[in-house]
């Protein structure tokens, strides 16, 4: 229930809700991923960059720790993981450029990448 109030604060803008929310969570469940990471993007969703760090912090305190994204690949001779910022695979060079077609096929198409989830970076600083 905390983590969907985190949601409805960031449509309804009460930060004060929000920001008692995710420290409920965090006192609750501290060995949870998943709410660490709700709780850090809904920091740099409004430029919050200190209460951000803070959150990594308690995260490497805590031992809990993020992989990195990671994607397959379909590639001539099958399926291959990609990790994100990994250059090490002979084909990077080939994927970054197919990477880099997408996104701008995408931005072509209309799309607009949106970062701040809905709300304002001035909204609660």
């Amino acid at each position: 229930m905390w983590a969907t109030l985190i949601g409805s604060c960031r449509i309804h803008r009460n930060t004060d809700i929000r920001e008692r929310a995710a420290e409920k969570l965090v006192e609750m469940r501290p060995e949870n991923l998943g709410y660490y990471v709700l709780i850090a993007n809904m920091y740099a969703a409004v430029g919050r960059w200190s209460k951000l760090e803070y959150v990594r912090t308690l995260m490497r305190n805590s031992g809990v720790k993020k992989d990195p994204g990671c994607a397959w690949i379909d590639l001539e001779n099958g399926f291959h993981p990609f990790v994100v910022g990994d250059r090490s695979k002979p084909e990077a060079q080939e994927i970054y450029m197919l990477l880099c077609g997408l996104d701008s096929f995408m931005k072509e198409s209309g799309y607009v990448e949106s970062e701040d989830l809905g709300l304002t970076k001035d909204f609660d600083q």
